[in-house]
């Protein structure tokens, strides 16, 4: 599960290419990314990225280290911010495009 708030698409990079470089981008067996809210770059080199920079960023990424993704949850501190248990087993299907907890909400 990958989601984040006010860090720059260059910044997201940065992490998410250490995280490749060591090996621990392709650990994973997919993740599933959520909402990325106000992560824009007011002043790119480029002069301007595009309002999913920071998306495009992180699929680039996961794809390049041949983890597979999910992107679209509605996860996230923005509007759309559902629970996600952390270490609760769960199942994502990405051939019907689903995410099942598979874990009671209280163990």
């Amino acid at each position: 599960m990958i989601e984040e708030v006010g860090e720059r698409p260059y910044e997201i990079d940065r992490y998410l290419t250490h995280l490749m470089l060591t090996g621990e981008l392709a650990k994973p067996a997919a993740v599933v990314v959520g909402d990325f809210a106000r992560c824009e770059d007011r002043q790119p080199p480029t002069g301007v990225d595009p309002p999913n920079a920071a998306l495009a960023t992180v699929l680039e990424r996961l794809h390049a280290a041949g983890t597979a993704a999910a992107s679209g949850a509605p996860v996230g501190h923005g509007d759309r911010n559902e629970a996600i248990p952390f270490g609760a087993m769960s199942e994502l299907d990405l051939d019907r495009g689903t995410f099942e907890i598979l874990d009671g909400a209280v163990a």
